[in-house]
């Protein structure tokens, strides 16, 4: 059976460490990704992201070789596009970002795997899919143009009636 995941390189003109920094300092964090953040350092530390009341998960980290290689992990059932848990079985995800410098840039590699099999998996892996490609574009330009300085977020919601017809 082949492993679902999600995977993704981007070059980003940056050190390594501030790349390093970006995933691993809440204060960063917040800069570019989620709204909330908390992260305990090190091997056995943790990682939480959160925005608002809509999504929040705390993962475990499995590996830190800072500068070069941070492996988060969760056991945990599929979300529904609210944020969620589904019914069903629970399955190990895990988050590997690797750096490597080159050229004056910094390769960052993503790879997100442990996505489990059925209908509500396979939304989970389309959703986690398309956001990191807007997240890790996200993380490139916040390094590479406003690095150090914090965002502002907005949002707005509405809802509507849709017809049938």
């Amino acid at each position: 059976m082949v492993e679902r995941r999600f995977e993704m390189s981007i070059d980003i003109n940056a050190t390594p460490e501030d790349v390093w920094r970006a995933l691993t300092d809440a204060g960063e964090l917040m800069r570019w990704f989620p709204l909330q953040a908390r992260v305990t350092p090190g091997l056995g530390g943790s990682v939480f992201w959160g925005w608002d009341q809509h999504w929040a998960w705390e993962s475990e980290i499995d590996a830190w070789e800072p500068g070069a290689r941070l492996r988060l992990v969760e056991n945990r059932p599929a979300f529904d596009v609210n944020g969620k848990p589904l019914a069903g079985p629970a399955a190990q995800l895990a988050m590997e970002f690797t750096l490597e410098a080159h050229a004056g840039q910094t390769t960052l590699r993503l790879v997100h795997s442990g996505f489990g099999d059925g209908a509500s998996w396979d939304d989970e892996l389309d959703s986690v899919s398309a956001g990191w490609q807007f997240e890790l574009r996200g993380l490139r330009h916040y390094l590479e143009r406003h690095k150090g300085r914090d965002r502002q977020h907005a949002a707005a919601h509405d809802v509507t009636a849709l017809g049938t017809g």
